[in-house]
């Protein structure tokens, strides 16, 4: 009893220090949402089928993530310190910290769960295929012990210099601008590659047709990381970047036994090969910005990759350029190449876009080729809470096969209409913009596959 009393009146004076010395804040936020197949099994075109519903988070009606969840955050801000706590209905506690000093940052984010409950039956149960130690992801408790995020940067010279070194990075991407003919996890790369799983109900990942117009998963360029491990130089002047990441700089086995969309690094703590595995696997990366144009290019050492994109500013109206590719002669594994252009008007209340691209990948006797053209449309109905928006795809894929096959061809085409309420009145938005607390609703159908219904419901506080 003595022991306990102790502990709570040291709780209670280190209260009171930091309530008096930084900051305290507290949120919290919540999301349900339903959705309404109407072709269940699109492959059955005779008999009459019955429509299901399920519970779904946004996301997770066409992506792997976002499932129905609430949260409460706890954070404590004291000069350049910020530290929080996540606490999910989803199974983990997750801790961060950030510190900013005059010329230096860094970051570190963890799941807290085998910390605190280490004798956790699901963390348990979990070790025995996904050891704790090793164990990379996106902060779920039921697998143990998790670091997100654990990286830090340098400003030198007048902050000409940066030198960021990063062992689980934060999601960023470097020395890039439009990415309409970028091609890494584009509506293709999301289908594993084959062009008539674009329209697949049975994964979540080929739903998403509009990568390009999704705040969350616009396409890629080689210079993408999230949780990725590299040291990045960078030399920013007036209106021009300069720079060099170096990947696979930090293997550990932990890093290595990640999952594969969390960046697993190869080798593990047996280390990687400094020339093949990391210098030649480095990317030179520039941008110029000088109104009313913008120009971001890279190249990757290994199979001499280039991205090379483009935007002009004219007002409400922006347009873009890019191409992305392998320029080796890798005719016996294959190389894809992907350019796209774009053209966008936003006058605030209203808004249209238009994208165009063509992919082709594979070898000279075995090609797969792509053409997309992406419409899209908004328009705030009540400039205070509804957003309508539109968003459309249509896909043209043709074949070539050593045996002149051609039964894989076709056509696929999508309609996707939103409504976006905010309940609140702070302004019409979308998913993440303006809208914490409001209600979504999406009807999407895809060619003869896809017939779907959803609403979600968000919360905050």
């Amino acid at each position: 009893m003595k022991k306990i009393l102790v502990v709570l009146l040291i709780l209670s004076v280190a209260w009171g220090v930091f309530a008096q010395e930084g900051q305290w804040s507290l949120s919290g936020k919540a999301e349900i949402g339903a959705l309404i197949n109407f072709d269940p099994d699109p492959k059955n075109e005779m008999q009459d089928e019955v429509s299901l519903i399920y519970g779904r988070g946004y996301w997770r009606n066409y992506d792997q993530y976002g499932a129905i969840e609430g949260q409460v955050t706890l954070g404590y801000k004291r000069d350049a310190i910020n530290v929080g706590l996540i606490f999910s209905t989803e199974g983990y506690i997750n801790g961060s910290a950030t510190a900013a000093g005059e010329n230096y940052r860094f970051q570190v984010t963890s799941d807290l769960n085998q910390l605190i409950f280490p004798n956790d039956v699901s963390g348990a149960t979990a070790q025995s295929t996904y050891p704790t130690t090793f164990r990379g992801g996106a902060g779920r408790g039921d697998f143990g012990r998790v670091l997100n995020r654990l990286w830090g940067e340098y400003k030198m010279l007048n902050q000409v210099v940066t030198l960021e070194v990063a062992y689980r990075s934060r999601d960023v991407e470097y020395w890039v601008s439009d990415k309409t003919g970028a091609y890494i996890d584009d509506v293709v790369a999301a289908s594993g590659g084959s062009p008539n799983k674009i329209y697949n109900p049975g994964n979540y990942n080929v739903h998403n047709l509009w990568r390009g117009n999704d705040a969350y998963n616009p396409p890629r360029t080689f210079t993408h990381y999230d949780r990725g491990n590299y040291i990045l130089g960078n030399l920013k002047f007036t209106g021009l970047d300069l720079g060099l990441v170096i990947p696979n700089v930090f293997p550990t086995d932990y890093t290595a036994r990640a999952n594969p969309w969390d960046w697993a690094t190869p080798g593990g703590n047996n280390g990687v090969k400094f020339v093949d595995d990391a210098l030649k696997q480095s990317i030179f990366g520039a941008k110029f910005v000088m109104s009313p144009i913008e120009i971001a290019a890279q190249l990757r050492l290994d199979d001499y990759g280039i991205y090379f994109g483009g935007k002009f500013f004219a007002g409400p109206v922006t347009a873009g350029l890019s191409f992305m590719g392998e320029m080796t002669d890798a005719d016996n594994d294959g190389k894809t190449t992907k350019a796209g252009a774009s053209v966008a008007y936003n006058a605030g209340q209203f808004g249209a876009g238009l994208g165009g691209w063509y992919r082709s990948s594979g070898t000279s006797d075995t090609k797969d080729n792509y053409i997309g053209i992406e419409p899209n449309f908004f328009f705030n109905v009540i400039p205070t809470h509804l957003r309508f928006k539109l968003d459309a795809g249509f896909y043209f894929l043709t074949f070539k096969r050593p045996d002149g096959d051609t039964s894989n061809d076709g056509n696929v085409w999508a309609v996707q209409p939103q409504l976006f309420w905010n309940f609140k009145g702070t302004g019409a938005g979308e998913y993440y913009s303006g809208l914490n607390t409001g209600m979504i609703l999406r009807y999407r159908i895809v060619s003869n596959a896809v017939n779907k219904l959803d609403v979600t419901f968000k919360f905050d506080i």
